[in-house]
């Protein structure tokens, strides 16, 4: 996966939450759905944005046990140590 979106998700612990967004290609390379575990939470990208908003919606009732981070296309996320703070407009 490559890009701004997939580049935050896979810094999650785990990619599995976003399948119902984008779904494996056939020849996916990873042997599991392992992150990067470079951060705490689980970054849900394009939320309530075209064409992802069931996708996102479901994403949120499904994964309500994950820590999600919702951002639609004008937001983002800046990580400093600790402190995490979401940018842009809503």
């Amino acid at each position: 996966m490559i890009g701004e979106s997939a580049g935050a998700i896979v810094c999650a612990p785990t990619i599995t939450y976003i399948e119902q967004m984008d779904k494996k290609p056939k020849n996916y390379s990873q042997e599991d759905d392992a992150g990067l575990n470079l951060i705490d939470f689980y970054v849900l990208p394009h939320y309530l944005t075209m064409p992802y908003r069931k996708a996102s919606k479901k994403i949120t009732a499904d994964f309500s046990d994950l820590n999600l981070c919702p951002i639609n296309n004008h937001q983002a996320i800046v990580v400093d140590g600790k402190d995490i703070t979401i940018v842009g407009k809503e």
